[in-house]
């Protein structure tokens, strides 16, 4: 654990221990989100109860993500105005409100990382994946009725999509640690191999997509100097990979079945003028004729789902503010981990950064605006802050602030 006696600034360290294991227990506790609020929600207050006794500086970067964050709450609460009677409303309104506090304290917290402290992070929210993951491989293996979805895993988590979304960036992390020897070899791809299968069984096909996207592209950033070497390394997992797909698919009967069934651009929900694809086109018109937008829950009333497109949802349930104000929290996420990346040196950033693609890759295709790992992830990657970092070539990777396991 960092020493904390070195702060330039007036902090306990008791509270900046209290905080920061408060923070890595809700991590862990992601696990769970069937009851509302959620124990992780109350968690999560907690660590964001300490920072107010934590005198810590305030970044220029952290103060518009704090106002990015505010027009984002806005724009649901205006539009949701007309209907704050629903108990429904209320509920889905409160829901929203705990992600976009979980979001400012991740930001608020992050601001204050070092490498050690990042790599500690990484650490935790492997342990959470590999547990998630481990519970719904056996949760699919056995059928159990309670942990699985229409034959696909979903643990104690809502549903397979956000399952599968929120084991992506575990396998980054576990990748992270094996490179700046955190962890061992063995344990690392162990842990990132139960994730990556955690997700097959999830059976999320933008999940599947995203996760070989963002794991071949990070990898190929890693190895951007050495593509000859890399290149054919990862021609050969490929096939390891394609080869144990089919062993598993001849092995398991109910795996072949559900796998083949997946197996499609376009099902049945997908296609059709009111299926998945049919409402992005039909939602266009109503963007721009209700600027203020129609309000949480309300779309429902006009189809039978929701939007399933985290951009359209933006735009046409909170309005034009809202659209703008998340085009600016995800597109600003990715040019923070680029600029974090030039100003350190560091892949810690990078390693971020991916990990919100992952994500939001699948809140394309769903309704993800109550996912906590995607407001965790935008918090981290704005709240990155060289200036706490420090670059790598100058200062030693110390930490000064506390952290678990680094």
């Amino acid at each position: 654990m960092a020493d904390v006696s070195t702060v330039p600034w007036n902090a306990s360290r008791t509270f900046w221990h209290v905080r920061s294991y408060l923070f890595f227990l809700g991590v862990i506790a992601m696990n769970y989100t069937w009851m509302r609020p959620s124990p992780v929600d109350l968690i999560f207050l907690s660590a964001l109860g300490v920072c107010v006794v934590i005198n810590q500086p305030i970044r220029t970067h952290f103060v518009a993500f704090f106002a990015i964050i505010v027009a984002w709450v806005f724009s649901y609460m205006n539009a949701s105005l007309p209907y704050a009677g629903d108990s429904n409303v209320q509920h889905e309104l409160l829901a929203k409100t705990f992600v976009a506090l979980l979001a400012i304290l991740s930001a608020y917290i992050a601001s204050t990382w070092r490498q050690a402290d990042f790599a500690a992070f990484f650490k935790v929210y492997m342990i959470s994946t590999t547990i998630a993951a481990t519970i719904g491989i056996v949760a699919f293996a056995i059928g159990h009725p309670s942990l699985t979805w229409d034959g696909r895993a979903m643990a104690f988590i809502d549903d397979p999509n956000m399952f599968a979304s929120f084991l992506i960036p575990g396998v980054l992390a576990a990748i992270f640690l094996v490179k700046h020897r955190r962890i061992s070899w063995i344990v690392g791809m162990a842990c990132a191999l139960v994730i990556a299968v955690g997700v097959m069984v999830a059976f999320s096909r933008i999940a599947s997509a995203a996760l070989i996207f963002v794991v071949v592209g990070y990898l190929g950033f890693l190895n951007r100097h050495k593509l000859p070497v890399f290149i054919p390394k990862l021609i050969i997992v490929t096939l390891l990979a394609v080869f144990a797909l089919a062993v598993a698919l001849s092995l398991s009967e109910e795996f072949a079945t559900k796998f083949f069934e997946r197996l499609t651009f376009v099902k049945a929900y997908d296609s059709g003028r009111e299926g998945r694809f049919g409402r992005y086109l039909l939602v266009l018109p109503m963007i721009l004729q209700d600027p203020v937008g129609v309000g949480v829950l309300q779309l429902e009333r006009i189809f039978p789902e929701p939007i399933h497109n985290i951009f359209l949802s933006a735009f046409v349930n909170y309005g034009w503010l809202g659209g703008i104000s998340w085009l600016f929290l995800f597109f600003g996420s990715l040019v923070a981990g680029l600029r974090g990346y030039i100003r350190t040196g560091s892949d810690v950033p990078i390693t971020v950064m991916f990990g919100v693609i992952g994500i939001v890759l699948c809140a394309s295709l769903h309704e993800a605006e109550h996912w906590r790992h995607l407001w965790l992830f935008l918090g981290l990657a704005w709240g990155f802050s060289a200036t706490s970092f420090g670059c790598l070539h100058k200062a030693p990777d110390t930490g000064y602030v506390p952290s678990v396991g680094a």
